[in-house]
């Protein structure tokens, strides 16, 4: 389980780009996978400042911080139209900033 564990960011930034796109409850699937603020700092410290990760395990935990945020300001906004748009697109660049590091390594 331990050689697993740089597994757990990746799984859980597309287990929320996947709820985006589910009409019902959709925070409330997002929230059912415990990411959350607090969680993504250790993940930061843990994954992000460790080279010896993939572009997409460091990157990874930022994307779920961020998406934290938009949650919290979507919540107040009460705008799920906010909400879905900004999961897509920070989970999109974090995907396409992932390849760009991978194709910059391959060609390094």
């Amino acid at each position: 389980m331990k050689k697993y564990i740089n597994l757990l960011p990746i799984i859980l930034l597309v287990a929320s780009f996947l709820s985006a796109f589910i009409n019902y409850n959709y925070v409330v699937i997002g929230n059912l996978f415990g990411y959350s603020i607090s969680t993504n700092l250790l993940f930061i410290l843990y994954f992000s400042t460790n080279e010896k990760y993939c572009s997409l395990v460091r990157l990874s935990p930022i994307g779920l911080i961020l998406m934290n945020v938009v949650d919290i300001v979507g919540f107040y906004f009460n705008d799920s139209f906010y909400n879905f748009w900004y999961v897509v697109s920070i989970s999109s660049v974090v995907f396409f900033l992932s390849f760009l590091f991978y194709i910059k390594k391959i060609f390094k």
